[in-house]
């Protein structure tokens, strides 16, 4: 990837400014003088700038140095996270007819071979685990079960959102979980016997 030129990284990199580029190309600067005043200098998308004097109610030069040197080391993680993100990312555009040569998945190739391995599908699919929920829960134990689990929601906010007290989620979390393992025991014991 190659360096963004229009990074807030870059924009910051070379000047004692703060600057905050807005993405209607709009542009605000906190510039501090020699005589430790603050500007704010907004040059809006025409290129038409305009400048205020900043009062020291509103910030102070300590700030203003404290602020750069916050910002800039936030904006250098930042863009040092975006580029090795790009590095280890492959676009999509431009490989539609590689992408349409695969007939299957690594996925499907791994569920063919594990069914016929075990003459049996692989217990960890999603449709296996959402049959025994079926099985072994309700509606909306079910729900709970799933927000908690899949999509890592507290028992608080599961219960304000179905408004019910939050020690009638965290309980019945419990029963389910012992209900669920209490199954996978009994058959995982007569699997074994079985064999």
């Amino acid at each position: 990837m190659s360096f963004n030129r229009n990074s807030d990284y870059r924009r910051n990199k070379n000047t004692a400014d703060i600057v905050y580029a807005f993405a209607n190309g709009e542009e605000q600067r906190f510039r501090k003088t020699e005589d430790g005043r603050i500007l704010l200098i907004h040059t809006d998308k025409h290129g038409d700038v305009t400048t205020r004097k900043v009062p020291n109610s509103e910030m102070t030069g300590a700030q203003v140095d404290e602020l750069k040197k916050f910002s800039d080391e936030d904006y250098h993680l930042t863009d040092k996270k975006d580029v090795r993100e790009a590095k280890h990312c492959v676009p999509l555009e431009g490989h539609e007819d590689e992408i349409a040569d695969y007939e299957d998945s690594v996925e499907d190739i791994y569920m063919r071979a594990y069914e016929e391995e075990n003459g049996e599908s692989d217990p960890r699919t999603i449709e296996n685990v959402m049959a025994i929920l079926d099985e072994c829960l309700d509606g909306r134990h079910k729900e709970w079960f799933i927000l908690f689990h899949r999509d890592r929601l507290s028992a608080r906010v599961i219960a304000l959102k179905y408004q019910v007290a939050h020690t009638t989620v965290s309980r019945a979390l419990m029963v389910m979980d012992k209900k669920l393992r209490k199954m996978f025991w009994v058959s995982k014991k007569i699997c074994s016997k079985t064999l």
